[in-house]
């Protein structure tokens, strides 16, 4: 039984429904058995999911890497994960993904352009755009 620094048994706090319990190991993690089945046909079933559609699991905008507000677009029988922003856009505006892409992408090359600091602006030192 694992003993904290007083000599005391420590508690642990189960990693599947949250009650504190005595391990009887040091790599015991699970309060019971019951416990320990749910943790492993949890674990399986979203890991085989995972390794099968990594896509599916991302935990942000495809295009612009924000991390809230998620929704699923299909189109061309792919699966696309995007903020509700460019979702809403692709569903309403643009005809396509790629158009999207493409616009992002000539958005980014003109910002890289931009002077960089404050100092540049001042001297006029501005590459032609």
């Amino acid at each position: 039984m694992p003993k904290d620094d007083d000599g005391e048994p420590e508690v642990r706090e189960c990693t599947v429904c949250k009650k504190d319990f005595i391990p009887n190991s040091s790599a015991q993690k699970v309060c019971s058995y019951l416990c320990r089945r749910e943790k492993a046909r949890h674990c399986t079933r979203i890991n085989k999911e995972k390794r099968k559609h990594p896509e599916r699991y991302a935990d942000y905008c495809q295009i612009c890497g924000i991390t809230e507000n998620i929704e699923r677009h299909h189109e061309a029988g792919k699966e696309f994960l995007l903020c509700s922003n460019h979702h809403k856009l692709i569903t309403y505006g643009h005809p396509t993904l790629k158009e999207l892409f493409l616009e992002m992408k000539a958005n980014i090359e003109y910002f890289e352009k931009l002077p960089q600091n404050k100092a540049d602006c001042l001297s006029g030192n501005v590459n032609n755009l």
